[in-house]
């Protein structure tokens, strides 16, 4: 019993391994396209308000607490682009790790 458990330890477990490789690589480059995705979308949406703020007649200007938002934007989309940038190096370094198995 324990010896045949051992031969399916040894048939399976790599392929259970690659398996899991696969899956975390595929995840993690969702991961970084649905962020990626996320934040052109967020600047596209800017830029539309932005173009509608200067035709209104004050050309463009953010002032008072819009300054705050602005800041705060920035903040979420650069903490964004680094969980991005780390999603899809993880996945390089996974299939680099996939490929040498």
């Amino acid at each position: 019993m324990v010896t045949q458990w051992i031969q399916c330890y040894q048939i399976y477990a790599p392929q259970v391994a690659t398996l899991g490789g696969k899956f975390a690589t595929s995840f993690l480059e969702k991961v970084c396209d649905n962020i990626d995705s996320v934040i052109e979308e967020s600047n596209k949406k800017k830029h539309m308000i932005r173009s509608t703020s200067s035709v209104g007649g004050n050309n463009g200007d953010i002032t008072g607490s819009n300054n705050e938002n602005d800041l705060a934007d920035q903040l979420v989309t650069n903490s964004a682009r680094s969980i991005s940038a780390a999603a899809k190096e993880s996945a390089n370094v996974l299939k680099l790790e996939t490929i040498d198995c």
